[in-house]
């Protein structure tokens, strides 16, 4: 079994919005942990705002607050994210604190369902 399903915050509809997300994620991050710990918490950050095709828009500062890291810390694990592969297309505004706005491999974080018949059977729950 290759991945997890997670629910995340319900939706404005309020309906439950679920992130499929492999393990594959989680043992590179694991990697990346050993050099930047902060490029965790960026990421887990970034895959709970994750919409279709994995994009994600959101800014600097609101990362920050929820990592409880600093605006340089936010963009050093950006920086480490997009090296290792886990994120793509980054678009940063010049102003400090300014958006973000990238697209998290679909081949590890998808808000579909995965087809039944893939490679990549899905664990339900945690």
């Amino acid at each position: 079994m290759t991945e997890q399903r997670v629910s995340t915050i319900r939706t404005t509809d309020n309906e439950e919005r679920n992130l499929y997300i492999t393990r594959d994620l989680f043992g590179t991050l694991g990697d990346l942990n050993r050099i930047n710990r902060e490029a965790v918490s960026v990421m887990l950050s970034l895959i709970s705002g994750v919409g279709g095709n994995g994009a994600v828009q959101t800014t600097h500062e609101a990362v920050a607050q929820q990592c409880s890291i600093s605006l340089n810390q936010v963009a050093k694990a950006i920086t480490d994210l997009e090296g290792a592969g886990l994120i793509g297309s980054v678009a940063t505004s010049s102003e400090p604190g300014g958006v973000l706005a990238c697209v998290v491999g679909v081949d590890l974080v998808r808000t579909e369902k995965p087809d039944e018949t893939s490679l990549s059977p899905v664990v339900e729950g945690m």
